[in-house]
């Protein structure tokens, strides 16, 4: 069998990563990434308790009914669509200001998205057919939270047309990054049985934590 090394065997993704525990693990030898703790949870009861948060019912009062499908894991609005929303201070939207008008839209709603400005680094903006598209990711001391994203659709009348968060309201790692790039590939490849001869590396120069949940 041929492998692509993108050091998804050993190191979960992206070049180097660091975990770091985020909520007790009551299978301790087993470790989940991130997203199997929302993609695969359909709880609706969960989801009801979730969408009577104060913060939640605040939001609906000030902007109107909206759909919301929860992170049951993080506490955070996955994804929201509704009505679009009018952004504070922006009339108009184009490729100079989108990132500063979805700065602005998640600053006045940080408390809702359980997240922090500061901590925010644009991953990707891009516009199609008059939508604006706007992506970015958790970072801890410069490094990039894996899983993490918050993303955003908005019109070039400066409306929010759909928002979500999967912020770590509480990510706080307590590990330095001691684990260089050359290291972990190494961990990789022996831990996978890689085959220089057959099998392809497809590895990036990149450091992300990986919260172990």
């Amino acid at each position: 069998m041929n492998f692509k090394l993108s050091l998804l065997a050993s190191l979960s993704l992206a070049t180097t990563v660091f975990g770091f525990d985020y909520k007790p693990n009551t299978k301790p030898f087993e470790v989940r990434i991130p997203q199997e703790t929302y993609l695969n949870l359909k709880n609706t009861t969960k989801q009801a308790k979730l969408s009577q948060l104060p913060l939640w019912q605040k939001f609906r009062k000030q902007n109107g009914n909206f759909s919301v499908a929860w992170n049951e894991f993080r506490g955070n609005p996955h994804r929201v669509t509704g009505e679009p929303i009018q952004i504070l201070g922006f009339s108009r939207i184009d490729k100079n200001n989108a990132e500063q008008a979805a700065k602005a839209f998640l600053s006045q709603n940080s408390a809702l998205l359980k997240l922090k400005i500061n901590e925010l680094e644009l991953e990707n903006l891009s516009e199609q057919a008059g939508i604006f598209y706007a992506d970015f990711y958790q970072t801890f001391n410069q490094t990039k939270i894996f899983d993490s994203r918050i993303t955003l659709r908005m019109t070039s009348d400066a409306k929010v047309i759909l928002f979500g968060s999967d912020a770590f309201p509480e990510a706080e790692p307590s590990n330095s990054l001691a684990l260089d790039l050359s290291t972990a590939v190494s961990f990789a490849k022996n831990s996978i049985n890689f085959n220089e001869n057959t099998d392809e590396n497809l590895t990036q120069n990149k450091t992300w934590l990986l919260p172990l949940v």
